[in-house]
């Protein structure tokens, strides 16, 4: 029988939690080096009643950068959330409040309904072999991931950031530098926003089996974007997307789990050397 862990505080409870289930969420995106150096430091400070903090420190720089190293838009969106939320836990300090990355959740109802949703189009998606059907599935589910997920991390990023920045404006665009993959449109919106609007309003048109041409216009009929993509292209976007996604969630939870066992264990963390 599994002795039970003993804890310092309820801080240190909290980001042991959320350390394990970045250790999961790490697996699902394919970040095995560092899922398995989550798993030896959650197995250690559950063994030995005491964190391994030269662990702990590979464990966040291999987090982010095997996750920066997949991608140069994931390297560039975790740059862009790194500088918004740290702005803002440097204002929240000044004033002496706590920053609270969570203010922004989604109910269980909520990530029900997208599973039914979004879940079984990507498995329809997975057994389809025509490939302009794939194509179709895929710009669909481009639109369902944009209106569900992409507006939840539009929905945090602006929370986030108006502590810092004051200007709507000017937090919309660091919404759309973060959705962008590849480029913007004449606009500075993000190609991810275009792309939805082309797909959700028919803009789009097959030149043969596998490439698709997909544009954008604005309020006034003018073009703001434009591209040709093949269907491997599509996958890319499909996937990517959702790995950019996920980061709303997965570095906000990793900045509060090390805030967290600071704030249990500032004494030893001040002395430990390596």
């Amino acid at each position: 029988m599994e002795r039970p862990l003993v804890w310092k505080g309820i801080q240190e409870e909290a980001a042991f939690e959320r350390l394990r289930d970045l250790e999961v969420t790490a697996r699902t995106l394919g970040l095995v080096d560092s899922s398995d150096a989550l798993s030896i430091l959650l197995r250690r400070r559950a063994e030995k009643e005491a964190w391994d903090w030269g662990l702990f420190e590979d464990c966040v720089t291999t987090l982010v950068l095997e996750y920066s190293q997949q991608d140069k838009t994931l390297a560039e969106g975790l740059a862009i959330l790194d500088r918004i939320l740290q702005r803002t836990f440097e204002v929240k300090r000044r004033k002496g409040k706590r920053m609270e990355p969570f203010g922004v959740s989604w109910s269980q109802e909520q990530l029900s309904q997208l599973e039914a949703s979004l879940g079984f189009l990507t498995r329809a998606l997975h057994r389809t072999s025509d490939i302009q059907s794939s194509i179709l599935l895929a710009g669909l589910g481009h639109i369902i991931r944009y209106e569900t997920k992409g507006a939840f991390v539009r929905a945090r990023i602006h929370y986030w950031a108006s502590p810092s920045t004051s200007s709507r404006k000017d937090r919309e665009q660091l919404v759309e530098d973060f959705l962008m993959l590849w480029s913007k449109g004449s606009d500075g919106k993000a190609d991810t926003t275009h792309l939805r609007n082309a797909f959700a309003h028919a803009h789009f048109r097959f030149f043969d089996e596998d490439r698709v041409e997909l544009w954008d216009l604005d309020r006034s009929g003018n073009e703001t974007f434009r591209t040709v993509l093949k269907a491997t292209d599509i996958q890319s976007l499909y996937n990517l997307f959702e790995k950019k996604l996920i980061l709303a969630e997965v570095y906000p939870s990793l900045l509060v789990a090390i805030e967290d066992l600071f704030s249990v264990y500032k004494l030893e963390w001040h002395s430990f050397r390596r």
